[in-house]
């Protein structure tokens, strides 16, 4: 049975690495993508009960 592989790129050159190096790396990018994309996006709170909306700004 082959082994699935797993590659992330460096530098631009593709690397053979274990499944536990990958997920930590996919771990690694999402939070960076949080804090430099999610976190600076405006967002609207709506509650329904109330018929209230609240604007949220990005920080």
């Amino acid at each position: 049975m082959s082994e699935n592989k797993y590659y992330i790129y460096i530098n631009g050159s593709k690397i053979a690495v274990s499944k536990e190096l990958y997920d930590y790396d996919r771990q690694s990018e999402r939070k960076i993508t949080y804090a430099e994309v999610d976190r600076k996006t405006e967002r609207f709170k709506a509650d329904q009960d109330k018929l209230k909306a609240e604007f949220i700004p990005s920080l």
